[in-house]
Formats: structure tokens, C-alpha cells, sequence
């Protein structure tokens, strides 16, 4: 992708490098094990429908906030996004659930695949859909435990840049809510969750939050446009500044620096890999935050929070909690 592009037209260029600018893992598990064609980030370029699962409130858990949007809903029912791929499974044969093709909501994938971009509403929020299957390298189910950690831990991190106990650089897309449907009829595997993800990066300065841009695709090539120089070449000759300072100075060390941060200062190992942070670039192409996603995934080392005298009374406990008398902690 060319960077003037990119530069005139911020957001569709996000949904576009996301998807095509992106080289996938280089295990090739990326490819190998996805989504359907219909709803991959690698082989169809448009929206598509999700499915919606209502039923009576009482099998339902909403932690946080989900937004309303426009669907036809009984008031003693709540309602469940569900991934296409997933409208024939098994969870859904229960003669309380009622699953429908939801036509009021577009989608579009995001590189991660069962996670979603809401294109005709609004605000285009992030859903991130259970998948029962693999993708990747792992299962992409999102029970409770799993679904609840990333909106408790966003309103952690957020408490502590307000708190000004984080440097400036940090920043979040942050999951404001979940919900949890119950299938009171199986024994296992009777969680089905979602994930409600701002479309906003949270900060406290949001003017330098000119350009998103997600770690890979940096330095992956266009899949559309195989001769296009790489978005950090062409960021690099933008700004007249050596390769080596750009990306060292700019780039490698501040974010060593922000990660080690949430270790030591908050306790949190947040899982950096090249999806699951995304660089801010301000007016002048120099990265200016640091934004984290898939909330979720980020280790709680309880150990360095007790250490500071910090409180966790995490409700997703265990699930990603880490603590110095586990064997493999150090």
C-alpha cells in the first residue's frame, strides 16, 4: 500500500492494511487454519452478516457495557453476536436459544478473524466472536473466565494512566464489556462469549492518534500490491531520518521501555506480538502511542502486585494469573 493512501483515508486504510498488509505468522499456521473464504481477512473483500442468538436473560451473564444496537428483542430476552461459521453448532440446539441471520449489522474481519469491525453503525466498535475450531495455532472459544479478564484489566489500565503512574506512550483499545451465554443443558463447553472492544483508542491526548498502523504491517508486503515498498520504508523516507535512529530510537527502544513498564510498575506481561499492538504516528510520521489490543491475553503476575501493595481481586482468577510459586514462573 502506498502511504499517501493511507494518509488520506485513515480509517478504511486500517480495515485494509489489517487484512492485506499482513504477512501472517511466519509458523504459516495463519493461513493454514482460519476462517471460512467467506469471512477471512485473507480471501474475501467484503462485509458480511453475523448471527444473532437471543433468549431469556436468565441464561445470559453481561459483564461491563455492551451498547444497545437495533434488534428486534422481547425485553425479558438478551441477545448473543454469533460468527457464521459457527451458526451450525452444536451449543445452539437448545429449545430456549432462538439463532437468526442478523441483516441490521455488517461486519468486516480484522486480521485476528473471529474478531469483527461493525462497518454501518455509528460507531464502528470491534466484536470479538467465540469460535469453536481452531485458528491459528489455538482454540478461539471465549468462556467466562476468558471473556471477563480483558474489560476488568482495560479498566485497570486505564486507572493507572489516569493515575499518571504509566508514561504517556501507553494506550488501549479498551473492551468495555462482555457477555456469556449459558447452555444449562451440557455438561462441557457450555460457555458462549463475546467481547465488546472500543473502536477508539483510549488516551488522554487523542490529537496524536493520526495514524494506526498494526505492528505487522510495517514491514509485511500488500498482498493486492506486491511491488509497493513496505509502510516503514516508505515511513522512513517520509521523514529524513536514518533507518537505524528511526527504528531504534523511535520505535524498538520506547516500546522495550513501555513493556517493561507494565511489568514493574503495574504488574502486568502484556503479550506483544506484532498483532496485538498497533503504533500511533502522529502528523509528522513519528510513532507517538503505543496502543494495545486483545486485552485478554495480557499475564497478571500477581507476584509484582503484591510487592507493590496493589489490590487484585481479578474475577477472571486464575485465568492468566501468574504468581512466583508456580514452577515454571521465573
Amino acid at each position: 500500500m502506498l502511504l499517501k493512501e493511507l494518509i488520506s483515508n485513515p480509517l478504511k486504510g486500517l480495515t485494509y492494511i489489517e487484512r492485506f498488509v499482513n504477512d501472517g505468522s511466519p509458523s504459516g499456521f495463519t493461513s493454514k487454519y482460519t476462517t471460512s473464504k467467506e469471512t477471512s481477512p485473507f480471501y474475501s473483500n467484503s462485509v458480511f452478516n453475523l448471527y444473532l442468538c437471543t433468549s431469556s436473560k436468565n441464561n445470559f451473564i453481561t459483564y461491563g457495557i455492551i451498547p444497545k444496537i437495533n434488534v428486534k428483542n422481547d425485553e425479558k430476552n438478551d441477545w448473543i453476536l454469533v460468527h457464521p461459521d459457527m451458526k451450525d453448532n452444536t451449543f445452539f440446539n437448545n429449545k430456549e436459544f432462538t439463532l437468526k441471520k442478523l441483516d441490521e449489522v455488517k461486519v468486516v474481519p480484522t486480521s485476528s478473524g473471529r474478531t469483527v469491525q461493525i462497518t454501518n453503525l455509528d460507531k464502528r466498535d470491534y466484536v470479538k466472536l467465540h469460535y469453536d475450531g481452531i485458528i491459528g495455532r489455538v482454540w478461539r472459544g471465549l468462556p467466562y473466565e476468558k471473556c471477563i479478564s480483558g474489560p476488568e484489566l482495560s479498566l485497570y489500565i486505564i486507572d493507572k494512566i489516569e493515575s499518571n503512574i504509566l508514561n504517556s506512550r501507553i494506550s488501549l483499545f479498551a473492551e468495555t464489556g462482555c457477555r456469556i451465554l449459558k447452555n444449562k443443558e451440557l455438561n462441557d463447553n457450555n460457555e458462549w462469549g463475546m467481547i465488546w472492544r472500543d473502536a477508539t483508542p483510549y488516551t488522554k491526548n487523542p490529537d496524536t492518534n493520526k495514524l494506526l498502523i498494526p505492528v505487522f504491517s510495517l514491514f509485511s508486503k500488500d498482498r493486492l500490491s506486491l511491488h509497493d515498498d513496505t509502510l516503514l520504508s516508505q515511513i522512513i523516507e517520509f521523514t529524513n531520518i536514518p533507518p537505524e535512529t528511526y527504528v531504534l530510537d523511535f520505535l524498538i527502544f520506547p516500546i522495550l521501555d513501555s513493556y517493561f513498564e507494565l511489568i514493574l510498575k503495574i504488574g502486568l506481561q502484556p503479550e506483544w506480538n506484532a498483532q496485538n499492538l498497533i503504533i500511533s504516528f502522529d502528523s509528522k510520521l513519528m510513532p507517538a502511542k503505543f496502543i494495545m489490543r486483545d486485552i485478554e491475553s495480557i499475564d497478571k503476575d500477581i507476584t509484582i502486585m503484591q510487592s507493590l501493595n496493589i489490590k487484585n481481586t481479578f474475577k477472571s482468577y486464575p485465568y492468566k494469573c501468574i504468581f512466583k510459586e508456580q514452577y515454571n514462573y521465573q
